[in-house]
């Protein structure tokens, strides 16, 4: 698995975001941890997910909106 790290700039979000969309995992800054995280409808992503976190496939999934939202 290849690892980037990239600074945050505006710029910046169109290479997580292509990975996001890819079944990739990102890691993103929150107020006081770093989160994982990967799209939560793309089964594979969440097996990845489960896989590096070394868990079951039982994660909260955080949202902006309770509606089905993909629009990049």
């Amino acid at each position: 698995m290849l690892t980037q790290f990239l600074k945050i700039t505006v710029s910046r979000f169109r290479e997580p975001r292509r990975r996001y969309q890819k079944g990739g995992l990102v890691v993103y800054p929150t107020d006081t941890v770093y989160g994982l995280g990967c799209d939560p409808f793309d089964d594979k992503a969440v097996n990845s997910l489960a896989l590096v976190k070394r868990r079951k496939k039982s994660f909260p999934v955080l949202v902006a909106t309770l509606g089905k939202q993909r629009n990049w």
